[in-house]
């Protein structure tokens, strides 16, 4: 085994998750799956082990990944059943997951359905696992808060708070 692969080996090896409790130290167990969660290698990672998640989507969707976070984007035809080709993708995707020993946390996953005001938002459900998900007026991706109308008054808004923290904070 290389140098670098030894390295790499015992920064993934042997490693034990603590709790710590108002400063007290509770006894930890093996971590046998994953990477060290706040470490700067980590998201690195993490993004090899999924690296053949793109080549999985097909069409005109898209996807985006950054650290663990994974985006899915598609183009919906409106003269189809619209939402049909977003399910079954997001079925493979949940799919693709569990070979790679994932779970997706629904309750962090959101749907955002983005339109030009001079069209009308495509009805349909978009679904995991049998469960209609919310379609949210706004979506955070990266930081920046999108508005399904393509305004910008949530992420100005956002930015002024953050301004007025600041400020104060002088």
């Amino acid at each position: 085994m290389g140098r670098l692969l030894a390295l790499l080996d015992s920064y993934l090896s042997d490693r034990i998750q603590r709790v710590d409790v108002t400063g007290e130290k509770l006894s930890g167990s093996a971590v046998n799956m994953g990477v060290p969660q706040g470490s700067v290698l980590g998201p690195f990672l993490f993004l090899i082990y999924i690296n053949d998640l793109p080549y999985f989507v097909k069409g005109w969707h898209r996807i985006a990944l950054f650290a663990d976070d994974t985006s899915l984007l598609f183009k919906i035809n409106r003269q189809q059943p619209p939402f049909d080709e977003v399910n079954s993708t997001i079925s493979e995707k949940i799919e693709w997951y569990s070979i790679d020993n994932l779970l997706l946390d629904e309750k962090k996953t959101k749907v955002c359905q983005f339109f030009l005001s001079s069209f009308k938002p495509v009805n349909g459900n978009v679904m995991i696992r049998n469960e209609i998900l919310d379609i949210m007026d706004t979506t955070l991706f990266r930081d920046l808060t999108l508005d399904a109308k393509f305004r910008w008054n949530f992420y100005i808004t956002r930015l002024g708070e953050k301004g007025l923290i600041l400020q104060h904070m002088q």
